[in-house]
Parts: structure tokens; sequence; C-alpha cells
């Protein structure tokens, strides 16, 4: 919440406007784009099984730009944040 708040206040700095939404942190794990999976999509998650995906250590945070178009979608990175100490965003604009 913390890391939310402190770079919605770095973006509002930029001239972005605030988010009128409460946040609501989420971390996609799989996207099913052909729709005869997504019976069996459904049917995992409804299953109970448990995911170990282990430990990760993060070095930066990346904004993208994700646009949608025809060939799927496209993303552009806007700015990263090393993680660690550092509070100066380096924004590619």
């Amino acid at each position: 919440m913390a890391l939310a708040s402190a770079a919605e206040a770095e973006f509002s700095l930029e001239g972005f406007e605030r988010e009128t939404r409460p946040f609501s942190p989420h971390l996609t794990l799989a996207r099913v784009k052909d729709p005869r999976a997504s019976r069996a999509a459904a049917e995992l998650a409804a299953s109970g099984a448990t995911f170990d995906g282990g430990t990760l250590e993060l070095s930066e945070v990346v904004l993208f730009q994700s646009v949608l178009g025809p060939a799927g979608a496209a993303h552009t990175p806007l700015g990263r944040w090393p993680l660690g100490g550092s509070r100066t965003p380096s924004l590619g604009r």
C-alpha cells in the first residue's frame, strides 16, 4: 500500500490525475485466450489446487502502458523505479 501511495504521489507531481477508485493490488498468473480452454482453467481454479511459485527477488518496479490491438497487446515501459531506497523514478516520457 505504501509503494502504491508513493507512486501515485510521484505521478501526480508529473500531472497525472489521482485514481479515485480504492487501490486493489493483484498479480495476473495466467490469461486464457482460447475459449475452449476456459472450462479447463475454471475447473483447475475451482479444484483448490495449490500453487507454489517459490521465492522471487525484485530489483525494480516497471510501469507499462498496455494497448490492445488486433495482434494482441503492445506493452511500452513508461517508467522504472529501483527498489531498495532510491526515490528518483526514471520516467520514459
